[in-house]
């Protein structure tokens, strides 16, 4: 069976697309992401898989996750995409009825969900029983984000991307193989992914088909240049 090449994203919620100061995000700055992502996923002709990983109860995840997929509608609407939230990994309150929760809802009991990590682990392990994973995408900018940026790396260097906003921790920001955009919360995650497609598009000069040479470069080379 020939699989599909995908485009996994994984993101954290606080601090990368919900604003620290007040916990919500600009509708404007969203879907500039959206255009970002598709925008990105075109130059390597894939799917996209848009996972959400934050370690909040499940009746605060459902009320955020219902505000993104709205904003994915809105731009499938007017491009006649069909983006979606394909998962929403959270923690699981005793007395929720899983069977009334969102499809894309994924509640794991305190002892289960040891880690975001975990969770990535789980869902890498699912996807690519169906999908050929091209690249992974991980915006985030805290501590418990660093175990599952490094899983990444290390199974999918060097087309496992890092995004951090400016207002990251320390230990992200300083990390050289990690992008960092300028500004905080989703205005740096939208920095970044622009300044990460402007250099793949610059990363073989004088060539006009893409994907023609995106299939050919060298992966050394072309992290050498997103990275020096």
């Amino acid at each position: 069976m020939n699989k599909k090449d995908v485009t996994i994203i994984f993101s954290d919620l606080e601090g990368t697309i919900l604003r620290e100061s007040d916990g919500d995000f600009s509708s404007e700055q969203f879907q500039t992401l959206i255009k970002k992502i598709d925008e990105f996923i075109s130059i390597y002709s894939t799917e996209l898989r848009f996972v959400i990983l934050s370690p909040i109860e499940v009746k605060y995840m459902i009320p955020i996750t219902e505000k993104i997929q709205e904003e994915f509608d809105k731009f499938n609407s007017k491009h006649g995409r069909s983006f979606s939230i394909d998962l929403a990994v959270c923690f699981k309150e005793e007395d929720v009825d899983i069977d009334r929760l969102p499809k894309y809802i994924l509640p794991m009991l305190d002892g289960i969900f040891k880690g975001k990590e975990h969770a990535v682990t789980y869902y890498i392990d699912t996807i690519q029983r169906n999908y050929n994973v091209k690249n992974t995408l991980y915006f985030g900018n805290g501590r418990n984000d660093i175990e599952s940026m490094k899983y990444l790396r290390e199974k999918f260097a060097p087309n496992a991307f890092i995004i951090c906003p400016k207002n990251s921790r320390t230990v992200l920001r300083n990390n050289p193989n990690y992008i960092t955009g300028d500004g905080p919360d989703l205005t740096g995650i939208n920095s970044g992914l622009s300044g990460l497609i402007e250099k793949i598009k610059k990363a073989v000069p004088g060539e006009d088909d893409e994907q023609r040479w995106l299939e050919k470069i060298s992966l050394g080379r072309l992290m050498r240049f997103l990275f020096i």
